[in-house]
């Protein structure tokens, strides 16, 4: 189904049967829908997850997600509906919004490549006799501390003038950055200092990392990384919530699991977002029909089950502007 706002300022929605997985085919479809009609913004929903595409964009389809809502009841619904409203639209608040953020991701980008001019200029410039021998990853960890989004926060880190490993408070100009066990620990202590918040990068214990939109997208690269590193663990993994683990029906407990050999709960029923990983020849699958909260703790649960430590991935919270 396809519906267009006004000739100059539209955007076209396809509406997919009530809680259908969305899956690279529908937004394929999606997108190629809308720039065959010369309309740039593209609107998919299975009436409870919501996607809005640039389907002007030439980058790869995933990057062509400019905001996603994984439910109705998200506190991003608000924000993004006002977005595709008929006044937002007409004054381009949208196109706005996200030249703002791609902006954002390059200077990021920029700031964060060891390789790049900027990092390099940086690093002469401050290489001077009080700190000799600035290397170019002393440049990128410290962009990194900058880039975080609060004025305060915990961050595990290696304080080089000495090789002591340490956890240390640190004035941050922009935002947080939170190991998984800092968070799965303010998920007990009901203090979760993310509510209403999004990811914007994840940091993993290699040094490498990876920029994400939205908790689903955190969630499935940290599954993806994990399993590459240290193999399937033993399915199924429940959800990382006591109270949602099992639920009562008819039939008895069905135990819902987070992780599993087959997309189903304990009781045959489908995962709501179905995301598959092949490792090695073998495929097991991930349930990413969750919020925040939970998204955390079953990242925790899996970290647990393969043996890695969760104070060694880190995520660092986008900035509230």
């Amino acid at each position: 189904m396809g519906v267009k706002r006004e000739q100059l300022h539209q955007w076209f929605l396809e509406v997919k049967r009530w809680l259908l997985p969305l899956t690279e085919k529908e937004a394929n479809q999606t997108v190629g829908y809308a720039f065959s009609q010369g309309t740039r913004w593209a609107v998919l929903t299975n009436g409870d997850e919501w996607r809005i595409y640039d389907a002007h964009s030439k980058a790869p389809l995933p990057q062509k997600c400019i905001m996603t809502i994984q439910s109705l009841s998200s506190p991003d619904a608000t924000e993004v509906f006002s977005l595709l409203s008929k006044d937002s639209i007409q004054r381009e608040q949208l196109a706005a919004s996200y030249r703002v953020r791609l902006i954002y991701q390059s200077v990021q980008s920029e700031l964060l490549n060891q390789e790049s001019a900027t990092v390099k200029m940086i690093r002469k410039t401050i290489d001077c006799p009080t700190i000799p021998n600035v290397t170019k990853s002393e440049v990128t960890d410290a962009i990194t501390l900058l880039l975080a989004p609060s004025p305060s926060v915990k961050v595990k880190q290696m304080i080089t003038t000495g090789g002591v490993e340490g956890t240390e408070k640190l004035p941050l100009a922009l935002g947080e950055v939170y190991s998984i066990n800092e968070l799965y620990e303010s998920t007990c202590t009901g203090n979760f200092p993310v509510s209403g918040r999004k990811p914007e990068y994840i940091s993993f214990s290699d040094g490498s990392g990876e920029n994400v939109a939205n908790w689903r997208e955190f969630t499935g690269v940290a599954i993806e990384w994990l399993l590459q590193k240290y193999g399937i663990p033993a399915m199924p993994i429940s959800t990382g919530s006591t109270e949602h683990a099992s639920v009562n029906t008819a039939a008895g407990i069905r135990y819902c699991y987070f992780m599993n050999n087959e997309p189903i709960h304990s009781d045959g029923m489908k995962f709501h977002s179905i995301r598959e990983f092949s490792i090695q020849g073998k495929v097991v699958y991930a349930n990413l029909h969750n919020n925040a909260w939970g998204f955390v703790r079953c990242i925790y649960r899996l970290m647990q089950a393969i043996g890695a430590d969760p104070l060694s991935m880190t995520v660092r919270l986008k900035p509230q502007l």
